[in-house]
């Protein structure tokens, strides 16, 4: 995705500093939910976390370092037993951290935020962004 490859430019320039925190929500509001199908059914792999919490994943990822993490996280299980929203917290060995959320219970704004010590970076629809909105400290 183009616009990524630019915000990795402007992170790697410091453009914000040294990146502190990575935020990222996803979620689809799922009304009717359907316990024979993909999502809701265990024995097909259901679950919020493998189909929607890997892409607040993968963008604290691109953004911060993944070695030595510490991983908290907490979770709301369906009636089907599968998982139906979690809350995810990272933190690295360079006082990196990341609050990641996802649900198929809530309607989220799917949002990443990648702040630094100099300013920040908005991506809306961060899954299929095509643009961001930047705030540097002069």
């Amino acid at each position: 995705m183009p616009v990524m490859n630019k915000i990795k430019e402007a992170i790697d320039a410091g453009k914000i500093g040294k990146v502190c925190e990575v935020q990222a929500n996803f979620s689809a509001a799922i009304k009717k939910p359907n316990p024979k199908g993909r999502l809701y059914n265990p024995a097909l792999g259901g679950g919020n976390l493998l189909d929607m919490g890997c892409y607040p994943i993968c963008f604290a990822q691109l953004f911060m370092s993944v070695t030595n993490l510490k991983i908290k996280s907490d979770v709301q299980m369906g009636s089907t037993g599968v998982d139906i929203a979690s809350q995810i917290l990272l933190e690295n060995d360079k006082q990196q951290f990341a609050r990641l959320s996802s649900s198929f219970r809530d309607l989220m704004p799917k949002i990443g935020v990648i702040t630094g010590e100099k300013g920040y970076i908005i991506v809306d629809h961060f899954s299929c962004s095509d643009h961001a909105t930047t705030l540097f400290k002069w």
